[in-house]
């Protein structure tokens, strides 16, 4: 099996090769996931974010760009893949990648108004919850009410949490006070 030029990000579910590639259209640079069969030499979905969520200036906390992304980070959880971009949660099939469901967590009642979830976010999965970290926040997400059941953080370290996953626990830097 031979990978595209520039895929990265790989992961696997069952026989399943799942891989993101950005393109470039003008000034937007765009993310888009695929999944390949395992022997196969083509690829059988993909996956970019919906046009209806807005693209996000390519920019970080040291350059700024005239530039637009449509980026997202992603997750191949037990049963679904996972996707996050936009401050929205999708769930693909991993077999077909049918956009089972999509979440807001900006509308969600739990989530204080100050946490986003901009940029990367690591995307780990526990028992029926995902763990969102971005930039300083540390959300939970339950699976079975595809709702925000917690801020668990809000001071992790900026520009990068630098998420580490060892023996079952979630290690992040926070801030110094």
């Amino acid at each position: 099996m031979a990978l595209p030029y520039g895929a990265y990000n790989l992961a696997h579910w069952n026989d399943i090769l799942v891989f993101c590639q950005y393109t470039e259209e003008g000034k937007r640079n765009i993310d888009t996931l695929y999944a390949q069969p395992a022997g196969k030499e083509t690829t059988t979905w993909k996956f970019t974010l919906p046009e209806d969520i807005p693209d996000e200036p390519f920019e970080d906390f040291d350059f700024r760009s005239d530039r637009t992304v449509r980026s997202f980070s992603y997750l191949v959880g037990k049963e679904h893949v996972f996707a996050f971009g936009g401050e929205t949660l999708f769930a693909l099939d991993p077999q077909t990648g049918k956009l089972l469901w999509r979440r807001s967590v900006v509308i969600d009642p739990l989530k204080k108004a100050k946490a986003r979830m901009r940029g990367h976010v690591d995307l780990i999965e526990s028992d029926r919850s995902l763990l969102l970290v971005s930039r300083s926040d540390m959300l939970r997400f339950d699976l079975d009410s595809k709702m925000v059941a917690a801020e668990l953080r809000t001071n992790l370290h900026y520009p990068s949490a630098l998420t580490i996953v060892a023996c079952g626990a979630v290690y992040c830097f926070t801030e110094r006070k």
